[in-house]
């Protein structure tokens, strides 16, 4: 699906939105993963775009809540 699209249509039906990164996070509030940050890192080596203040602040989350 495209996600802008995809987007679209959830906002007009009121759906929640959640990306990858929020799915990682939740993911790792739960104790599923270890971290968020070397995965981030990795999807942003394999061309998904996530900018360096993203990744710092997903790194700072990390070390609030350890």
């Amino acid at each position: 699906m495209d996600e802008i699209s995809g987007r679209q249509y959830a906002r007009l039906k009121n759906l929640k939105i959640t990306g990858t990164i929020g799915v990682l996070l939740k993911a790792w509030e739960k104790k599923l993963i270890p971290a968020v940050t070397p995965l981030a890192l990795e999807l942003r080596s394999k061309g998904i775009w996530l900018n360096d203040k993203l990744i710092s602040h997903i790194s700072e989350i990390e070390k609030e809540k350890p």
